[in-house]
């Protein structure tokens, strides 16, 4: 499994993984980068963990050996109103309630 970098729902997945199965899940890599984990998914067969919007952008499937995916909330914090990036946030959250509906 390819995991990103200490993030929480990482710390979920390992849980979940370990509760389930009553092992720890076996890590092939830590990668800083969702993106990169799409892109090395795409070109192999390893298994990474990562968004759904990027795993269809990746034309990548979720296996079904998986625990059940947690649900979470996506904040968007920043520090000064800027106009173009109050634009960018709301298509992020536009673009993940979509993915989280299907």
């Amino acid at each position: 499994m390819l995991l990103p970098e200490n993030q929480i729902e990482v710390l979920q997945l390992l849980q979940s993984w370990k509760q389930l199965h009553a092992e720890p899940l076996e890590i092939k890599a830590r990668i800083p980068s969702w993106s990169l984990i799409a892109d090395i998914c795409a070109n192999s067969n390893d298994v990474g963990f990562l968004p759904d919007f990027l795993g269809k952008k990746a034309k990548l499937h979720p296996v079904s050996w998986q625990p059940k995916t947690s649900c979470y909330k996506i904040l968007a914090l920043y520090r000064n109103f800027d106009v173009a990036l109050h634009k960018r946030i709301d298509l992020i959250i536009e673009h993940c309630q979509k993915a989280f509906m299907e």
